[in-house]
């Protein structure tokens, strides 16, 4: 009931670990844009006034 809890463990993290750690997050944020999309992202081409996204063909 009154026992001390366990002390803490730390890990160092080197350079090399932090960079390792920001390129895993960066791909899984990639990943992430890949499945739902980037709510972010701007159109690289907007579509002219008047442009209902339909293709001339008929087809998108």
């Amino acid at each position: 009931m009154n026992r001390r809890p366990d002390p803490a463990i730390f890990t160092a993290v080197t350079p090399a670990m932090r960079e390792l750690i920001e390129n895993v997050v960066e791909d899984l944020m990639l990943l992430l844009d890949e499945i739902d999309g980037d709510p972010d992202a701007e159109d690289d081409d907007p579509p002219e006034e008047g442009d209902n996204g339909i293709a001339e063909n008929g087809l998108l």
